[in-house]
């Protein structure tokens, strides 16, 4: 089942028409996924951030890990050199939603005219919007850069965290900026090709708004499928499913800790030089983090 719209000659009515998947990627699709990108309400269900809302889950965690002692000083009797860490933890709300809908799309059955069900909406639209999303069609999806923002479109932050070598003689720190494109390079018309709904003794054009009610159900349809429009942070993708890294690979990087000898003795030195985290220095981690978006 589609949804209808209004077929033009120009500027006056022709007649009615089903959707194609195509004319519904455009204003439809586009309200939704903008009303899902820019809402910066408590819940935000489906969406990600750095730092636990309230009730969302974790979807991973970077763990910096840092020297503690101060650079070109000798380090007697310890081999790995003092060192500590910071967490910071992504979530995703996964915890569904309460729809709200008083305008409905309107499809064609036979030669009778219906609202959208919920069921509807998830199978017919839903689902096609979510597949549009993961493949990078619309907006909503999040990369993590050390560098500016990603090209195409905008992109607003979500937040920041840090990778420091060390927290005593300065070290170097990189900040890793998590992104969320909001808008497209090129949106559609605001008059392309909008779903009808019904009113008293007709049918008229959905608003933004009216649209808009909608977009609940896109974001439980993420959250109760648990598969397209699932979000991971970790070294490798996951084993169940097909997964697109999302922006850069965060580097964990610390100060290099070598053996010297001097005062008559062997001591272990924290250099100037810099080197990513591994088992053999003494600070056991992945070293390296990605964001993953699944797409099927």
């Amino acid at each position: 089942m589609r949804p209808l719209r209004i077929r033009y000659a120009g500027a006056n009515f022709q007649d009615l028409i089903e959707m194609t998947d195509a004319e519904m990627k455009t204003i439809f699709a586009y309200t939704i996924l903008v009303d899902f990108a820019t809402d910066v309400s408590t819940n935000r269900q489906g969406t990600v951030a750095i730092g636990n809302p309230g009730g969302w889950t974790s979807i991973g965690a970077f763990v910096d890990k840092y020297r503690t002692e101060a650079v070109n000083s000798p380090v007697a009797a310890n081999a790995t050199g003092a060192n500590s860490t910071a967490t910071t933890t992504l979530y995703q709300n996964l915890v569904t939603g309460t729809v709200s809908i008083t305008n409905r799309a309107v499809g064609l059955s036979g030669t009778d005219i219906y609202e959208f069900t919920d069921a509807q909406y998830n199978t017919d639209i839903m689902d096609l919007f979510i597949t549009d999303y993961v493949a990078q069609n619309q907006v909503g999806q999040y990369q993590i850069k050390s560098s500016g923002a990603p090209a195409g479109g905008t992109w607003t932050s979500r937040g920041t965290f840090t990778d420091t070598t060390d927290s005593v003689s300065g070290g170097t720190t990189t900040t890793y900026t998590l992104w969320q494109k909001t808008a497209l390079a090129s949106p559609p018309s605001s008059t392309d090709n909008r779903p009808l709904k019904y009113v008293t003794g007709g049918l008229q054009e959905m608003t933004d708004a009216e649209i808009k009610q909608s977009t609940m159900l896109f974001r439980n349809r993420i959250i109760n499928t648990a598969t397209k429009g699932m979000w991971k942070l970790q070294n490798a993708a996951p084993g169940t499913g097909t997964w697109v890294q999302m922006g850069d690979t965060i580097q964990d990087s610390i100060q290099q800790n070598v053996q010297v000898f001097t005062n008559g003795g062997w001591y272990w030195n924290i250099t100037t030089a810099i080197i990513t985290t591994t088992a053999a220095d003494g600070v056991a981690t992945t070293g390296t983090y990605k964001l993953w978006l699944r797409t099927v």
